[in-house]
């Protein structure tokens, strides 16, 4: 018998995190003790939650061990990404006062062939699709521009350098011909590139005016950002080869595979596979694999991924459209004194409230109930239900598609 109980979600204090967002969300004092990078609701084992054991209990025990107990709160097997029983996502709340690494995930095939070889860039073998729904502004660089965009913004920088500098013949194949081949060879140069030639184009960026009728544009802001957390990094060039773009509170994104992406500032939900595959291409201090790293990235213009909403009869919440047969994210906003209806799912199910209270009841007339306060999720086993919504404020919810339950496909 499954049922809802409510989750204690641990934080991670990275340097680049807020001091404000979560804190402001769980309506805890601001600014914190120290920076709330991301709040994780999952069983990763990095840092896994702990469940009540009982909706009215205090007590609890870590998410993991409770899923081994319980494997029916997870439905069916195949809604797993192993033959393990364990939460087949990973959702948090991610708030950025500082850009994030550049980075790039692989597709499924690659995870499991360079996990295999023992690739020392990867660590499991599943791929990282990635969603990301704004709750403030949020900043990002996603996916190559046009390469003519990019070449008459890279022709303004060549500009701003010293007739000899060494800086420039990494410019020069993209700029003569751009193309896949030579915006892969620029990357490569960037990153071979001598200290005095990095110097050379990190001051010819700083010269750089990227303002628009005199005033900050996106690229200009994320030049600005990036030079002040990373000013030896020749990848400060970023926003010159990639889209950058502000969601609005509401709006979402979905970085497949091959993307090359970084968040430059921000709070949002994120809703991703629990894989650890992350391979870096600048703006850190870890190791980047830049063999890897170039097999991997899409070297083409790609849209940004936003991920439209869509409603569904007889259901109060609004979903994400994403390509990702492994997880599905939904929202709801709701403000009416009448109860929410969901039906019951044949898998599991995570509900995170981001703004207000909902009190969450199970089926029949003395069903479970718990209450969700803002910063706080709740975990709903397989098959629980239908239940009831009554609140006001924001919720989002976590799952696996049914259509990928039905075929057994969650990776």
């Amino acid at each position: 018998m499954t049922g809802i109980r409510l989750l204690d979600c641990p934080i991670q204090p990275y340097a680049w995190g807020s001091r404000n967002a979560i804190a402001q969300i769980q309506g805890r004092g601001v600014p914190s003790n120290g920076p709330e990078a991301e709040l994780w609701i999952g069983d990763h084992p990095k840092a896994p939650c702990r469940v009540r054991t009982r909706p009215e209990d205090e007590r609890t025990t870590e998410l993991r061990p409770f899923l081994h107990e319980h494997p029916d709160w997870l439905g069916p097997r195949d809604t797993l990404d192993s033959g393990e029983p364990r939460l087949p996502f990973l959702l948090k709340i991610l708030a950025a006062d500082a850009p994030l690494s550049l980075q790039v995930h692989p597709t499924a095939a690659r995870a499991r062939e360079a996990f295999v070889a023992d690739h020392p860039a990867y660590v499991d073998d599943q791929p990282k699709p990635e969603i990301l729904c704004a709750l403030t502004p949020f900043r990002a660089m996603v996916g190559f521009r046009p390469f003519e965009e990019s070449a008459e913004l890279l022709r303004a920088l060549r500009s701003k350098l010293p007739p000899d500098s060494t800086a420039a013949p990494p410019l020069e194949g993209f700029l003569t011909r751009p193309c896949p081949l030579t915006l892969r060879d620029l990357l490569a140069g960037l990153h071979r590139m001598s200290r005095g030639a990095a110097r050379d184009l990190i001051q010819a960026l700083r010269q750089l005016d990227l303002r628009q009728a005199g005033e900050a544009s996106p690229e200009s802001l994320a030049v600005s950002d990036l030079l002040t957390h990373y000013p030896t990094d020749p990848l400060c060039i970023a926003p010159l080869l990639l889209q950058v773009l502000t969601l609005q509170p509401g709006e979402a994104i979905h970085t497949e595979a091959g993307i090359l992406h970084s968040y430059l500032g921000g709070a949002g939900v994120e809703l991703m596979t629990t894989s650890d595959n992350v391979l870096r291409a600048g703006l850190t201090e870890k190791p980047v694999h830049l063999h890897e790293l170039l097999e991997v990235t899409r070297f083409e213009p790609t849209p940004p991924g936003h991920a439209a909403r869509t409603a569904r009869v007889g259901d109060p919440f609004e979903y994400f459209a994403t390509p990702s047969p492994s997880f599905e994210l939904a929202t709801l906003h709701w403000a009416k004194d009448e109860a929410a209806a969901r039906p019951s799912e044949p898998g599991v199910q995570v509900l995170l409230c981001t703004e207000g209270r909902f009190e969450i009841a199970g089926p029949g007339e003395h069903g479970e109930q718990v209450a969700v306060d803002s910063g706080q999720a709740a975990l709903i086993g397989a098959n629980w239900g239908p239940y009831r919504i009554q609140g006001r404020g924001q919720l989002f919810r976590a799952t696996v598609p049914e259509e990928a339950i039905d075929r057994g496909d969650s990776n």
